[in-house]
């Protein structure tokens, strides 16, 4: 409830938490007990009611229910949702779509009237990367470096209105990436040599932006992320005995250091081709709130053999080449395409099993079981790395220092899988719960 206009205007954080509180019809006399300044509608009722008993009733009717959207981030998620689409046009003819499909807790909307289209992120209340997003949104706006500028942001209500950079993705465009069509190699060299555009502006980081830094994607990240590929992929989902599994902790302690020596630069750490997005022949980022530093071939890494997208090998090479050269005219000279191609390969077999361990969590955990359909993509990526691993160890003696040590038991649980029944693993897993 707003009050008499005080001498000075109450602050924008006030203002942010009132709500609305139903209709109310007052007689005159109750501004007699509204003092100067912000003030609690509650505190005046009481005041009335201890002098006149019996003067405040409500009214309620029959049959009835009540729901305080309150603010702008409820009423988005009350909105609801048209039978056999995703989009709805409530007043004021504002088209709301639910974007789903990606991995987090956050919620997506976007919003279109005519011209005009938004994208709205809402985090959950506990969600502590918030800020965090506003601050990153910010620096890589100074750096040119393509995120989805921000509208406005309320940190109350964890909410983030964006711009909307459209529909196309890298994901999208990748066919056309096999099939040579201009549009297609061109975005894809786009989003290679952002990494090294990115990687470019840590020092500046450090000064400009310190919540950049503030984690890093070392030693231990690492070996948590092979230890989760281990519980929620190998264990979770596909079934296998965990204490017959432990011949792989050396192996992922080896990997972990040997990824972890690596140059360590700012990555987004979910670069795949979702999350990548070509408009007005600019690569534009989204979800980069996990951006820190980390091992250098790690972002080149989760593009080159992401799990969503069949990229040929001719195709990976020549990116990892072009790649070789953006780093040796804006890192280190000193960086030789056989070294290049070394760390970006053993970040692949880290990145990999961080994807699985992901899908057997986000679907046999949090239900979202179409994460499944990517399972065996990514499965034949990891085969297909372990062995360009072991050629790369024969054929290149400097680039092979860069290599992580021969990982045999992990070899050999791979190729111990019966890809018959990893398909009927996954159905089962992919069915609806019973009941």
């Amino acid at each position: 409830m707003a009050g008499r206009p005080a001498a000075t205007s109450a602050s924008s954080a006030v203002a942010r938490r009132l709500t609305y509180a139903g209709v109310g019809a007052f007689a005159r006399r109750i501004l007699d007990d509204v003092p100067e300044g912000a003030s609690s509608l509650v505190d005046v009722l009481a005041k009335l009611l201890s002098r006149e008993p019996g003067a405040v009733r409500a009214w309620m009717p029959a049959n009835v229910a009540w729901s305080d959207v309150g603010t702008f981030a409820r009423w988005l998620d009350a909105q609801p949702e048209a039978e056999g689409s995703a989009v709805v046009a409530p007043p004021p003819a504002v088209a709301i779509e639910r974007i789903r499909g990606h991995g987090s807790d956050r919620r997506f909307w976007r919003l279109q009237r005519g011209d005009w289209a938004a994208v709205a992120m809402v985090s959950p209340p506990a969600d502590t990367e918030h800020e965090r997003f506003v601050a990153l949104a910010a620096f890589l706006t100074r750096h040119d470096l393509g995120p989805a500028a921000i509208l406005r942001a309320d940190d109350d209500e964890k909410m983030v209105l964006m711009e909307d950079l459209g529909r196309r993705s890298l994901h999208s465009l990748a066919a056309g990436v096999e099939a040579d069509e201009p549009e297609a190699v061109a975005a894809w060299e786009l989003a290679t040599d952002q990494i090294a555009r990115l990687q470019a502006v840590t020092e500046a980081a450090r000064v400009e932006c310190p919540v950049a830094l503030d984690r890093a994607l070392d030693e231990t990240v690492l070996r948590w992320e092979t230890d989760y590929f281990r519980e929620r992929f190998l264990v979770g989902l596909l079934g296998l005995d965990g204490a017959a599994l432990e011949s792989l902790t050396p192996e992922f302690a080896a990997l972990a250091a040997t990824v972890a020596a690596q140059p360590s630069y700012l990555l987004h750490r979910d670069y795949q081709s979702q999350n990548l997005l070509v408009r007005d022949g600019r690569l534009r980022l989204v979800d980069f709130q996990g951006l820190r530093p980390g091992p250098f071939g790690y972002d080149l890494a989760s593009l080159l053999w992401d799990p969503y997208v069949a990229l040929g090998a001719h195709r990976r090479q020549a990116l990892i080449e072009r790649y070789a050269g953006q780093a040796h005219d804006r890192l280190d000279a000193a960086l030789t395409p056989g070294a290049v191609r070394a760390m970006v390969l053993a970040s692949a077999l880290q990145r990999l099993m961080q994807a699985l361990g992901a899908y057997g969590f986000l679907s046999l955990v949090k239900g979202r079981r179409g994460f499944l359909e990517h399972v065996p993509r990514g499965l034949a990526h990891l085969r297909d790395v372990l062995r360009l691993v072991d050629e790369a160890r024969a054929d290149d003696a400097v680039g092979a220092r860069r290599l992580p040590p021969p990982l045999p038991a992990l070899s050999a649980v791979l190729a111990g899988l019966d890809d018959n029944l990893l398909r009927q693993r996954l159905d089962e897993a992919a069915a609806p719960p019973a009941g």
